[in-house]
């Protein structure tokens, strides 16, 4: 009974990030943003749908994107911010699985 509720919860995270992820991909083809931001959202979208851990790549994808904006790599465009929020949420509940002693602004993490 727990592995079920627990398969569940793994789904709607799943479906949360890929929503968050696809209206940031669609915000980013509204802002005319072709670059590696874009790129790493479409990687991060095809493993939500292969059914991969949510968590550790909404953790990954926003250290990225925290990373990349802070050295000044790429800006977001302003209705990207609501997507990232939603996207740090879940990812806060990453734990061990996050992204420790990873490149947070290498794009090849992906």
């Amino acid at each position: 009974m727990f592995f079920n509720k627990q398969r569940r919860i793994d789904r709607l995270e799943r479906a949360q990030v890929l929503d968050a992820v696809m209206g940031l991909q669609q915000v980013l083809n509204e802002a005319d943003v072709i670059n590696e931001l874009l790129l790493v959202a479409q990687r991060v979208a095809t493993r939500m749908e292969r059914g991969e851990d949510a968590r550790r790549w909404a953790n990954r994808l926003v250290a990225y994107i925290d990373f990349s904006v802070f050295n000044r790599t790429f800006t977001l465009p302003d209705g990207a911010a609501p997507y990232v929020a939603q996207l740090r949420e879940i990812g806060k509940l990453a734990g061990v699985n996050s992204a420790y002693r990873t490149d947070y602004g290498s794009a090849a993490q992906f």
